[in-house]
Protein backbone atom coordinates (compact mmCIF):
# COMPACT_ATOMS: atom_id res chain seq x y z
CA UNK A 1 0.00 0.00 0.00
CA UNK A 2 1.10 3.54 -0.66
CA UNK A 3 1.45 5.98 2.20
CA UNK A 4 2.01 9.67 2.79
CA UNK A 5 3.13 12.04 5.51
CA UNK A 6 0.09 12.81 7.62
CA UNK A 7 1.73 15.95 8.95
CA UNK A 8 1.92 17.44 5.45
CA UNK A 9 -1.65 16.42 4.64
CA UNK A 10 -3.39 17.52 7.81
CA UNK A 11 -6.37 19.83 7.20
CA UNK A 12 -5.99 21.17 10.74
CA UNK A 13 -2.84 23.10 9.84
CA UNK A 14 -2.22 22.45 6.14
CA UNK A 15 -0.94 25.65 4.50
CA UNK A 16 -2.91 25.01 1.29
CA UNK A 17 -6.19 24.69 3.17
CA UNK A 18 -7.75 28.19 3.22
CA UNK A 19 -9.84 27.49 6.33
CA UNK A 20 -8.28 24.82 8.55
CA UNK A 21 -10.52 22.19 10.09
CA UNK A 22 -10.49 18.73 11.62
CA UNK A 23 -12.82 16.05 12.90
CA UNK A 24 -13.89 18.21 15.84
CA UNK A 25 -14.90 21.18 13.67
CA UNK A 26 -15.72 19.42 10.40
CA UNK A 27 -18.48 21.94 9.73
CA UNK A 28 -15.71 24.43 8.80
CA UNK A 29 -14.86 22.35 5.72
CA UNK A 30 -17.75 23.95 3.82
CA UNK A 31 -15.94 27.30 3.91
CA UNK A 32 -13.26 25.75 1.70
CA UNK A 33 -15.96 24.70 -0.74
CA UNK A 34 -17.20 28.28 -0.91
CA UNK A 35 -13.59 29.37 -1.49
CA UNK A 36 -13.25 26.97 -4.44
CA UNK A 37 -16.60 27.98 -5.91
CA UNK A 38 -15.56 31.62 -5.86
CA UNK A 39 -12.07 30.90 -7.18
CA UNK A 40 -13.39 28.93 -10.16
CA UNK A 41 -16.49 31.07 -10.81
CA UNK A 42 -18.90 28.27 -9.95
CA UNK A 43 -22.33 28.88 -8.45
CA UNK A 44 -21.63 29.76 -4.83
CA UNK A 45 -23.70 27.59 -2.52
CA UNK A 46 -22.81 25.59 0.60
CA UNK A 47 -25.48 23.02 -0.27
CA UNK A 48 -24.43 21.88 -3.75
CA UNK A 49 -22.24 18.75 -3.73
CA UNK A 50 -18.78 19.59 -5.05
CA UNK A 51 -17.07 16.61 -6.70
CA UNK A 52 -13.43 16.57 -7.76
CA UNK A 53 -10.85 14.54 -9.64
CA UNK A 54 -7.13 15.07 -9.07
CA UNK A 55 -5.38 12.85 -11.55
CA UNK A 56 -3.00 12.19 -14.39
CA UNK A 57 -4.89 12.46 -17.65
CA UNK A 58 -4.31 8.97 -19.00
CA UNK A 59 -6.72 6.23 -20.16
CA UNK A 60 -5.80 4.18 -17.07
CA UNK A 61 -7.65 6.63 -14.83
CA UNK A 62 -11.08 5.98 -16.34
CA UNK A 63 -11.57 9.51 -17.53
CA UNK A 64 -13.80 8.36 -20.38
CA UNK A 65 -16.31 7.28 -17.74
CA UNK A 66 -16.20 10.71 -16.13
CA UNK A 67 -16.81 12.25 -19.55
CA UNK A 68 -19.78 9.92 -20.03
CA UNK A 69 -21.50 11.08 -16.81
CA UNK A 70 -20.73 14.81 -17.05
CA UNK A 71 -24.24 15.85 -18.10
CA UNK A 72 -25.83 13.69 -15.40
CA UNK A 73 -23.58 15.27 -12.77
CA UNK A 74 -24.79 18.71 -13.73
CA UNK A 75 -28.41 17.55 -13.96
CA UNK A 76 -28.32 16.18 -10.39
CA UNK A 77 -27.14 19.56 -9.12
CA UNK A 78 -23.51 18.63 -8.55
CA UNK A 79 -20.44 20.66 -9.39
CA UNK A 80 -17.19 19.22 -10.69
CA UNK A 81 -13.56 20.36 -10.58
CA UNK A 82 -10.80 18.42 -12.31
CA UNK A 83 -7.11 19.09 -11.83
CA UNK A 84 -4.55 17.27 -13.92
CA UNK A 85 -2.27 17.19 -16.92
CA UNK A 86 -1.59 14.61 -19.60
CA UNK A 87 -2.94 13.61 -22.97
CA UNK A 88 -4.04 16.65 -24.98
CA UNK A 89 -7.07 14.81 -26.33
CA UNK A 90 -8.31 14.22 -22.76
CA UNK A 91 -7.58 17.81 -21.73
CA UNK A 92 -9.77 19.04 -24.59
CA UNK A 93 -12.69 16.95 -23.33
CA UNK A 94 -12.76 18.72 -19.97
CA UNK A 95 -11.99 22.17 -21.37
CA UNK A 96 -15.02 21.72 -23.64
CA UNK A 97 -17.16 20.64 -20.67
CA UNK A 98 -16.08 23.71 -18.70
CA UNK A 99 -17.14 25.97 -21.57
CA UNK A 100 -20.49 24.21 -21.82
CA UNK A 101 -21.23 24.31 -18.07
CA UNK A 102 -19.16 27.24 -16.72
CA UNK A 103 -21.16 27.58 -13.50
CA UNK A 104 -20.86 23.88 -12.67
CA UNK A 105 -17.55 22.60 -14.09
CA UNK A 106 -13.97 23.82 -13.75
CA UNK A 107 -11.03 22.29 -15.61
CA UNK A 108 -7.49 23.07 -14.49
CA UNK A 109 -5.29 21.27 -16.97
CA UNK A 110 -1.99 21.35 -15.10
CA UNK A 111 -0.06 19.68 -12.29
CA UNK A 112 -0.17 21.69 -9.07
CA UNK A 113 0.34 19.82 -5.79
CA UNK A 114 -0.56 22.85 -3.69
CA UNK A 115 -3.83 23.47 -5.52
CA UNK A 116 -4.59 19.76 -5.25
CA UNK A 117 -4.68 20.02 -1.46
CA UNK A 118 -6.89 23.10 -1.65
CA UNK A 119 -9.30 21.12 -3.83
CA UNK A 120 -9.31 18.11 -1.48
CA UNK A 121 -10.07 20.49 1.39
CA UNK A 122 -13.11 21.95 -0.34
CA UNK A 123 -14.51 18.94 -2.20
CA UNK A 124 -17.27 16.73 -0.86
CA UNK A 125 -16.38 13.76 -3.05
CA UNK A 126 -13.59 12.42 -5.27
CA UNK A 127 -14.05 10.46 -8.50
CA UNK A 128 -11.51 7.71 -9.24
CA UNK A 129 -13.01 5.18 -11.69
CA UNK A 130 -9.67 3.66 -12.72
CA UNK A 131 -9.38 0.81 -15.20
CA UNK A 132 -6.59 -0.53 -12.96
CA UNK A 133 -4.80 0.95 -9.96
CA UNK A 134 -1.85 -0.75 -8.19
CA UNK A 135 -2.62 1.36 -5.13
CA UNK A 136 -3.39 5.01 -5.78
CA UNK A 137 -2.83 8.10 -3.67
CA UNK A 138 -5.72 10.41 -4.50
CA UNK A 139 -8.35 8.33 -2.72
CA UNK A 140 -6.38 8.06 0.53
CA UNK A 141 -5.46 11.76 0.52
CA UNK A 142 -9.10 12.63 -0.16
CA UNK A 143 -10.16 10.58 2.85
CA UNK A 144 -7.67 12.46 5.01
CA UNK A 145 -9.45 15.68 4.02
CA UNK A 146 -12.96 14.25 4.51
CA UNK A 147 -13.73 14.08 0.78
CA UNK A 148 -15.59 10.83 0.19
CA UNK A 149 -14.08 8.73 -2.64
CA UNK A 150 -16.17 7.11 -5.36
CA UNK A 151 -13.96 4.41 -6.84
CA UNK A 152 -13.93 1.34 -9.00
CA UNK A 153 -13.33 -1.99 -7.28
CA UNK A 154 -9.82 -2.65 -8.55
CA UNK A 155 -6.34 -2.99 -7.09
CA UNK A 156 -5.51 -0.62 -4.26
CA UNK A 157 -8.85 1.17 -4.60
CA UNK A 158 -10.62 -2.00 -3.48
CA UNK A 159 -8.10 -2.35 -0.65
CA UNK A 160 -8.51 1.16 0.73
CA UNK A 161 -12.16 2.15 0.26
CA UNK A 162 -15.01 0.34 1.98
CA UNK A 163 -18.35 0.68 0.23
CA UNK A 164 -20.94 2.57 2.24
CA UNK A 165 -18.49 3.04 5.11
CA UNK A 166 -15.64 5.25 3.94
CA UNK A 167 -16.70 5.68 0.31
CA UNK A 168 -18.70 4.27 -2.58
CA UNK A 169 -17.44 1.42 -4.75
CA UNK A 170 -18.62 0.06 -8.09
CA UNK A 171 -17.37 -3.06 -9.84
CA UNK A 172 -18.05 -3.13 -13.58
CA UNK A 173 -16.26 -0.67 -15.84
CA UNK A 174 -19.29 0.93 -17.46
CA UNK A 175 -21.25 4.15 -17.29
CA UNK A 176 -24.31 2.81 -15.49
CA UNK A 177 -22.36 1.18 -12.67
CA UNK A 178 -20.32 4.34 -12.19
CA UNK A 179 -23.36 6.60 -12.35
CA UNK A 180 -25.22 4.46 -9.83
CA UNK A 181 -22.34 4.83 -7.34
CA UNK A 182 -22.40 8.62 -7.83
CA UNK A 183 -26.16 8.76 -7.36
CA UNK A 184 -25.87 6.74 -4.15
CA UNK A 185 -23.24 9.16 -2.84
CA UNK A 186 -25.24 12.25 -3.78
CA UNK A 187 -28.38 10.77 -2.24
CA UNK A 188 -26.61 10.20 1.09
CA UNK A 189 -25.08 13.68 0.88
CA UNK A 190 -28.51 15.32 0.42
CA UNK A 191 -30.79 13.07 2.45
CA UNK A 192 -28.71 11.43 5.19
CA UNK A 193 -26.65 14.27 6.61
CA UNK A 194 -25.81 12.52 9.88
CA UNK A 195 -24.62 9.39 8.11
CA UNK A 196 -22.60 11.47 5.65
CA UNK A 197 -20.90 13.18 8.59
CA UNK A 198 -20.08 9.77 10.12
CA UNK A 199 -18.62 8.57 6.80
CA UNK A 200 -16.37 11.62 6.66
CA UNK A 201 -15.12 11.02 10.20
CA UNK A 202 -14.45 7.33 9.51
CA UNK A 203 -12.54 8.27 6.36
CA UNK A 204 -10.48 10.92 8.15
CA UNK A 205 -9.57 8.45 10.91
CA UNK A 206 -8.12 5.90 8.49
CA UNK A 207 -4.36 5.48 8.80
CA UNK A 208 -2.54 5.31 5.48
CA UNK A 209 0.62 6.93 6.82
CA UNK A 210 4.03 5.54 5.93
CA UNK A 211 4.35 4.45 9.57
CA UNK A 212 1.61 1.92 8.97
CA UNK A 213 2.80 0.89 5.49
CA UNK A 214 6.43 0.65 6.61
CA UNK A 215 5.54 -1.96 9.22
CA UNK A 216 4.01 -4.12 6.51
CA UNK A 217 7.06 -3.66 4.29
CA UNK A 218 9.35 -4.72 7.16
CA UNK A 219 7.19 -7.77 7.76
CA UNK A 220 7.34 -8.65 4.06
CA UNK A 221 11.13 -8.28 3.87
CA UNK A 222 11.65 -10.36 7.03
CA UNK A 223 9.36 -13.04 5.64
CA UNK A 224 11.33 -13.05 2.35
CA UNK A 225 14.61 -13.40 4.26
CA UNK A 226 13.23 -16.26 6.37
CA UNK A 227 11.93 -18.04 3.27
CA UNK A 228 15.27 -17.67 1.49
CA UNK A 229 17.20 -18.91 4.50
CA UNK A 230 14.87 -21.89 4.75
CA UNK A 231 15.33 -22.56 1.02
CA UNK A 232 19.15 -22.46 1.33
CA UNK A 233 19.02 -24.72 4.37
CA UNK A 234 16.91 -27.25 2.48
CA UNK A 235 19.29 -27.08 -0.47
CA UNK A 236 22.23 -27.86 1.81
CA UNK A 237 20.33 -30.78 3.33
CA UNK A 238 19.60 -32.20 -0.13
CA UNK A 239 23.29 -31.96 -1.08
CA UNK A 240 24.32 -33.80 2.06
CA UNK A 241 21.78 -36.56 1.39
CA UNK A 242 23.05 -37.14 -2.11
CA UNK A 243 26.65 -36.81 -1.08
Amino acid sequence: MNGFDYHDFDPRDNKDTPINYGIRNLDMKVKNKLYLQKKFNLTESPDLPLICAVTRLTPQKGLDLIDDVMKELVDMGAQFIILGAGAESIEKVFIKAEKKYPEAIAAEMKFDSNLAQTIYAGADMLLMPSRFEPCGLSQIIAMRFGAIPIVRETGGLADTVRDGYTGFVFKHYDKQAFLWAIRRAVDVYYNQKDYWHKMQIRAMKKDFSWKSSAKKYLWLYKKAIRNRNLYLKNQESEKEKHG
